[in-house]
């Protein structure tokens, strides 16, 4: 069966394409087809990989995550706050921009140094290189090069002067039955994009090779050949001038059946592959050659389907990520090759299709390619797992793998913007990341038009956009560096360039990669498309909008900027739309009511941190109503789930979620008061944790990335109370109120991460 015909239907086709992949036709019980993605774990450069392999000491600090969307042909990237674990989406990139066919990434990889990242396009025979942005984590500078056949597998030499990539035949059968290729290629020192030798630098392998992984050393290098059940040893010979690249075979070794990922120990010791139709895990130790010798095997739970396996950096510690949505721990003993369980196996959701561990050996990352999501957990000394929740990755997150840096990101907040509607300005506050105190800007303060109703946040924190009502416009801030304060960079106006005649902006939002923000205009009922230019002199410009339902009234954006939510007020309802990465266009994917229908009066909606739910504010029936989003499994588009409602006090106005996705808070302007709820992370439900009388009457609330504070603005009051989080998840005032302007009605935080 040829590549076109594998994945001519994105998501119906998967049950079948899944085999050729490794999956062996696992579908899921709701008819979700699942596949896995290739690479190796542990200390090797590839998908999986922690990038720990040959790294300095000073690169063992996680700064972004990579993640391969199979489905979407995108890389997603997440910053990593290094003392919670914690993912915060950053947008993503596009694999194979200029292709005519479907990319469908497989496998993900980053250089030991965290500057370049590399995607293997199983879909479209080709690697895209990018170059890692150091201080935001943006993937710049996109080079693509053909590799030919299906590619699965990327793994870069520990010193980063040549990169090998493994290749399915093309049209290989399924199971795969023919010869697969290695290849050698030329990293340009500069770009970090693949060159190909003068002549090629190949090597046949047996059946499927499927992942990679090079021993520390780099003299070395593994394929897991799911076609043969064997792992196969190379000895890869680069001169100091790297003008060449030889690959000389050095036997092949059983492993268990159909072996899908392999890991390489940190310390050169032995190899691990993910047996995936016999559930197991094989040893291999390292013989003085570099080639295998086969070990003892590890026998899993029937039914676990391993896909994935990654060791910690220490390689005390093995991590393997089940299709029956686990992550299983296993101690190592490098001597015998004994693995023995380390505690219960953890649950990501469903199932698991990567695992990562971080190159601190602190945290560990999971990608469910059905669930779109990225579970995260802690590592504790004894090599047990603590959950951590999920973030969203909508796209089919296959792969993941980690950039280390020398200095950690960090959570903690900068400032705080308030959108004060009346008096036609934003005020600015330096927030002390120890107390959460505010502390307003000298120039106090700044006008942005007429009547700001909403506030959006570029993702590197340096710019905002404020949907003025008043003025029918769109405004583009600089925020200053020192203490917030805002100045008017340029504005779009209704009819101006490309702009459509939108009447009565109520809501803006920019999603995460800042190429594009969402306007929502509530006279006007559309959704207008902005284009934003930051780096090379400040633009804003329209693609258009598209015809929404009546009195559009929040709009949002999914952590992973796939999905954009739109509360419509006139109808009280939630509707989703799929972005279309290529070019930030809209496409409606599902719309549910309320309970209380065209009688409902929804005025905020927040998402999940891990996409899979949505939050209604609904002020006609003072609750809070709640979304599971699911992804259709014949379509691939998002579909709205309703939950039922809680309670909210009197007035609901404005609904925050922390980081985590474990509490929210709700500003309740008529009974002068904030609800708390705790939220279930596997149901999305909310359970009440308690309401706080603040007084006033709270218009808009805002939880910073630390999980630490909120910030609540009180529009008859005209000032921001700060609340501190307790670990409870109960807010309690902290210090007194700041002053506004007049009728605040939106707040947002900017944080230390880009």
């Amino acid at each position: 069966m040829g590549r076109s015909a594998w994945f001519a239907v994105p998501v119906a086709a998967l049950a079948a394409c899944g085999q050729a992949l490794g999956i062996d036709g696992f579908v899921d019980s709701d008819g979700a087809a699942h596949s896995a993605s290739a690479g190796a774990g542990g200390s090797s450069t590839t998908h999986s990989s922690s990038v720990g392999s040959g790294c300095a000491a000073d690169c063992a600090v996680p700064r972004f995550a990579y993640v391969a969307s199979f489905n979407d042909g995108t890389v997603d990237v997440f910053a990593i706050d290094a003392a919670s674990g914690q993912l915060h989406g950053r947008g993503y990139g596009i694999a194979h921009a200029a292709a005519t066919v479907p990319v469908y990434p497989l496998s993900v990889t980053v250089d030991r140094l965290g500057q370049h990242v590399y995607s293997a396009n199983f879909g479209s025979g080709t690697v895209t290189s990018f170059a890692i942005d150091p201080a935001s984590g943006a993937m710049r500078e996109p080079n693509t090069v053909v590799i030919g056949g299906m590619p699965t597998s990327i793994a870069v030499h520990p010193k980063g002067a040549v990169a090998l990539v493994a290749s399915f035949a093309e049209g290989d059968t399924v199971p795969p039955v023919k010869p697969g290729t290695l290849g050698c290629y030329l990293v340009d020192p500069d770009y970090g994009a693949l060159v190909a030798f003068s002549p090629g630098a190949t090597a046949p392998t047996g059946p499927g090779p499927r992942s990679l992984a090079f021993h520390p050393a780099g003299k070395v290098a593994y394929a897991a050949l799911y076609g043969a059940s064997k792992v196969a040893t190379y000895r890869v010979e680069v001169p100091s001038n790297a003008a060449s690249c030889t690959l000389t075979p050095l036997g092949e070794v059983a492993a268990g059946t159909q072996p899908i990922e392999i890991a390489a120990d940190p310390l050169g010791r032995f190899v691990l592959s993910a047996d995936q139709k016999s559930d197991d895990v094989s040893f291999f130790r390292v013989e003085p050659s570099g080639a295998l010798s086969a070990g003892p095997k590890h026998a899993l739970p029937g039914g676990t389907s391993p896909f994935g396996v990654a060791i910690a950096p220490n390689g005390k510690f093995a991590y393997v990520g089940g299709g029956n949505g686990t992550v299983s721990a296993l101690g190592i003993d490098p001597d015998s090759g004994a693995l023995s369980d380390d505690g219960v196996p953890q649950s990501t959701g469903s199932s698991t299709s990567e695992v990562a561990v971080d190159p601190s050996g602190k945290f560990l990352y999971a990608t469910s390619y059905v669930a779109n999501t990225i579970a995260m957990f802690a590592i504790g000394g004894d090599g047990k797992l603590t959950p951590l929740g999920s973030v969203g990755a909508y796209g089919s997150p296959y792969a993941v793998a980690i950039a280390p840096g020398a200095q950690p990101l960090s959570a903690a907040p900068r400032f705080a913007l308030v959108a004060d509607a009346a008096s036609n300005d934003v005020s600015s506050y330096t927030i002390d990341p120890a107390s959460g105190a505010l502390s307003p800007a000298k120039a106090g303060p700044r006008p942005v038009g007429i009547g700001p109703t909403s506030l959006a946040l570029h993702p590197g924190g340096k710019y905002a956009l404020s949907a003025n009502l008043g003025g029918n416009d769109l405004w583009l801030l600089d925020i200053g560096p020192e203490d917030g304060a805002v100045a008017k960079s340029t504005t779009l106006a209704a009819g101006e360039n490309g702009a459509p005649a939108w009447k009565d902006p109520a809501a803006v939002a920019i999603e995460p990669t800042g190429r594009f923000a969402y306007l929502a205009s509530k006279t006007s009922n559309d959704l207008a498309g902005i284009t934003l230019a930051v780096d090379a002199g400040a633009a804003l410009a329209s693609f258009g909008a598209i015809p929404v339902g009546n009195a559009p009234a929040a709009v949002a954006v999914d952590p992973a900027g796939k999905l954009v939510f739109l509360a419509l007020g006139g109808e009280g309802k939630l509707s989703v739309y799929h972005v279309i990465p290529t070019t930030g266009g809209l496409e409606l994917d599902d719309s549910q009511a309320t309970p209380l229908g065209a009688s409902a009066k929804p005025l905020d909606v927040a998402v999940h941190p891990s996409g899979r739910f949505a939050y209604l504010v609904d002020s006609g029936s003072d609750d809070v109503a709640m979304f599971r989003v699911d992804t259709d499994a014949n379509t691939g588009k998002a579909k709205l789930a309703p939950l039922g409602t809680v309670p909210a006090v009197k007035s609901p106005r404005a609904i925050a979620l922390d980081p985590s996705g474990r509490r929210a808070f709700v500003a309740c302007a008529q009974s002068g008061s904030v609800a708390a709820f705790s939220v279930d992370p596997a149901s999305g439900m909310l359970t009440a944790n308690g309401t706080l009388p603040v007084g006033g009457s709270p218009a808009a609330i805002a939880a910073e990335l630390s999980g630490r504070f909120a910030y609540l603005a009180d529009g008859a009051g005209n000032q921001v109370v700060t609340l501190a989080i307790g670990p409870d998840g109960k807010p309690t005032v902290k210090g007194a109120p700041v002053p506004t302007g007049t009728s605040p009605v939106k707040i947002v935080t900017t944080a230390a991460i880009p």
